[in-house]
């Protein structure tokens, strides 16, 4: 006898075996008829909540009430009703901007990110240069989140794009300021130098915060597909790409679930390829692995989607035909039988040929699985004895 018996539960031996069982002790998880591998998809954004809205208002509020106090004790260059109206328009366009994706319930975009951090920048650059007052360098701290901000949501273009924008924009407004009023060379020159210091010394820090964010990136990348491929071979049986034998073993679980409760019966089609040690012997482990791809690729092309193929040891498979009687199950074993024999795993080599044995069992509530998998055992053992390549079902 070239087959071997183990019952993939573990169930006694009946019959001596010659070729040993190869167990894949991995966790089940859900059907797929064969497991192909699946691409890794990001987890879909969140509409943004209103706790980061309402904490962004703060600050946007904090801004506003420090620079009408610096307005009321005199330090602007400006009439009052013009800065009023300045601060009001910067103040309503960026909580608009801050506020739109929570009031339409839609995630943050690339365009209003960067949106928020120009309109955040440039206003709060031509308020603060409007303050005539060592308090003007509190004002453009403002532009330090700005920058921040984009760091953590884009990518280095932007973050450089909004830092360009920014430093433009305290030139111009210093230019503006010169053409309407005197200024004071002194306290110009120093605020400009400190400025662009401490602009240049965000734009590095940010792109440290990208260098960083980046590297993660990549981290969460790499776990990503380590994790999808430890669930593809929780799944799949590494040579032929079909279920494993832990797999099947749930899924009869469920499905005998679903037939107690009177949903849907089953059947299952234990399978063995016959003569399959003398193949690899004669012709070479590759070859054996080659015919073992091949008949379960002909078993998929057998079944229905929502049918089940497993590799469960050695040179044994397992079909578990869902919502399947014992007449339609003997057809689908009988098909698998014909077009086995069609398998030439070494062209070159004529008498490199291919057979299976399948022992049919139709589900009988209120049996075990392990009674189901006998019973299927014994119908393959009666096939062997019969010839080999041929079907037999369970009484």
């Amino acid at each position: 006898m070239d087959r071997p018996s183990n019952m993939i539960r573990g169930v006694p031996e009946d019959r001596p075996s010659s070729t040993p069982a190869q167990v894949e002790e991995t966790p089940s998880v859900e059907r797929v008829s064969a497991v192909p591998a699946s691409p890794g998809l990001r987890p879909p954004h969140r509409p943004v909540g209103p706790l980061r809205p309402l904490a962004a208002l703060g600050g946007i509020g904090l801004f506003v009430v420090f620079s009408l106090s610096l307005m009321n004790d005199g330090k602007v260059a400006t009439a009052s009703e013009s800065f009023i109206l300045l601060l009001g328009a910067w103040a309503f366009g960026l909580m608009v901007l801050v506020a739109w994706p929570t009031w339409v319930q839609r995630p943050d975009d690339r365009l209003v990110i960067l949106s928020r951090s120009i309109w955040c920048n440039v206003g709060a650059v031509a308020l603060a240069v409007l303050v005539t007052d060592p308090f003007r360098m509190l004002l453009l701290a403002v532009v330090i989140f700005g920058i921040f901000y984009v760091s953590m949501h884009m990518d280095r273009r932007a973050v450089m794009l909004a830092t360009a924008v920014t430093w433009l924009a305290y030139n111009l407004a210093v230019f503006m300021l010169g053409t309407a009023t005197e200024l004071s060379v002194g306290f110009e020159l120093t605020s400009y130098i400190a400025f662009t210091v401490m602009l240049a010394g965000a734009g590095f820090v940010a792109s440290e915060v990208l260098r960083v964010r980046d590297s993660l990136q990549e981290q969460t990348d790499s776990l990503r597909v380590l994790t999808e491929r430890m669930q593809e071979l929780a799944l799949q049986d590494e040579l032929t790409g079909v279920h494993n034998r832990r797999n099947i073993l749930e899924l009869l679980d469920r499905q005998k679930a679903l037939a107690d409760r009177g949903v849907e019966g089953f059947s299952v089609c234990y399978c063995d390829l016959d003569y399959f040690k003398e193949l690899n012997d004669r012709f070479g482990h590759a070859t054996g692995d080659t015919a073992l791809r091949m008949f379960a690729q002909v078993a998929l092309s057998v079944v229905r989607n929502v049918d089940y193929v497993a590799r469960i040891g050695g040179e044994e498979f397992l079909l578990l035909l869902v919502n399947t009687r014992k007449q339609s199950a003997d057809r689908v074993a009988q098909r698998l039988v014909e077009r086995t024999l069609t398998l030439q795993p070494l062209p070159e080599e004529p008498e490199c040929t291919v057979s299976v044995s399948v022992g049919v069992a139709s589900y009988e509530a209120p049996e075990s699985i392990d009674d189901l998998l006998r019973r299927a055992d014994v119908a393959l053992y009666r096939a062997k004895q019969s010839g080999r390549s041929r079907v037999v079902s369970s009484a």
